[in-house]
């Protein structure tokens, strides 16, 4: 009976280690990317990548000539600094999406293999044992 008991057991801990627990792990990692997508504003920053940073512009509408052409240089300007700004967060953005990807993959990769582990050291110090 404390046999059957034992194989139940440890059944129902490698149904939840390998089954249950990773369906959890997926639906957590979905809703922190989500919030990383949400809060980096990726999908805002792309729609108005050219936008000028900050909306700062200058408009010159009845004035010379030359005032309407300083106006266009400072609307050039800042619409350089919104892309080059824009551009650096897009950047930082995707470096820590991809830290985040790692991440997840390492954990993955030591959820899977942590159960073999004292199986595995068993047998590596029965080597130095032995030898």
């Amino acid at each position: 009976m404390e046999g059957m008991l034992a194989k139940s057991l440890i059944l129902s801990l490698l149904k939840w280690w390998y089954f249950e627990s990773p369906k959890q792990f997926l639906t957590l990692a979905k809703m922190i990317a989500r919030k990383i997508m949400d809060s980096l504003s990726i999908s805002i920053i792309l729609r108005t990548f050219f936008s000028p940073w900050k909306k700062v512009t200058s408009y010159k509408h009845n004035n010379s000539l030359e005032e309407r052409v300083r106006a266009l240089e400072d609307n050039a300007v800042s619409r350089l600094v919104g892309v080059v700004m824009r551009s650096a967060i897009l950047i930082l953005a995707a470096l820590f999406i991809v830290f985040y990807i790692v991440t997840l993959m390492l954990g993955s990769i030591i959820w899977i293999i942590f159960p073999t582990l004292p199986i595995a050291l068993a047998f590596y110090s029965l080597g130095f044992i032995i030898s």
